[in-house]
């Protein structure tokens, strides 16, 4: 099976070959203007700046966000929990490598 990405102006391209554009705008200097990304001019600056976002939105949306009142809740409650179980004495006792605080409140 092979990757693909499509590109603002429709085009599907392999990803080898998205990578090499890459590196090939990383040479290029920011304020000059590339053809073939989009329907329209852009700078390679403006390029670059598009795929990081796109590489970022692609990871990120894997990752599991709170939505709404009841999730934002959820993570107080267990806050509370693990707060109260750092501070239980039994609890130091037994694990004392957790004695040490990581957790910011």
């Amino acid at each position: 099976m092979q990757r693909t990405i499509t590109l603002p102006n429709d085009r599907t391209v392999t990803l080898g070959t998205y990578v090499k554009a890459w590196r090939q705008l990383k040479r290029l200097p920011p304020q000059e203007t590339v053809h073939g990304f989009s329907w329209y001019l852009q700078t390679a600056g403006q390029i670059l700046r598009e795929m990081r976002r796109g590489v970022h939105d692609r990871i990120n949306r894997h990752l599991p966000h709170p939505q709404g009142r009841d999730s934002i809740h959820d993570l107080r409650r267990d806050r509370c929990l693990i707060e109260d179980a750092l501070n239980h004495r039994s609890f130091r006792r037994r694990y004392p490598h957790l004695n040490t605080r990581h957790i910011d409140t």
